[in-house]
């Protein structure tokens, strides 16, 4: 099991009390613990109280797939960038 702890200097960090499940890209769970600033902590339980999402996990899930597709969207724009660039192009 893998422990990322991300932290500020000066800052304490809290472990969250959940266990986060990561889907990979064969839809294999694997547990991921993460350690966050106590203000990060109270933003992702206000997330989940307000019923945005159903608990941390959701929460962080919708963060790796929005990076993700954000990522893929980026990629996407400079292929077509590049292809209007080209000497080919009409």
């Amino acid at each position: 099991m893998h422990c990322l702890e991300f932290g500020h200097a000066g800052r304490a960090v809290t472990r969250l009390a959940y266990s986060i499940m990561i889907v990979c890209e064969r839809h294999h769970m694997v547990s991921l613990n993460i350690a966050v600033p106590d203000s990060a902590r109270e933003f992702i339980e206000r997330q989940v109280a307000a019923g945005r999402f159903q608990d941390a996990t959701a929460y962080i899930l919708a963060l790796v797939e929005a990076d993700r597709s954000r990522r893929v969207r980026d990629e996407l724009e400079a292929a077509l960038v590049n292809g209007l660039r080209s000497p080919s192009a009409p």
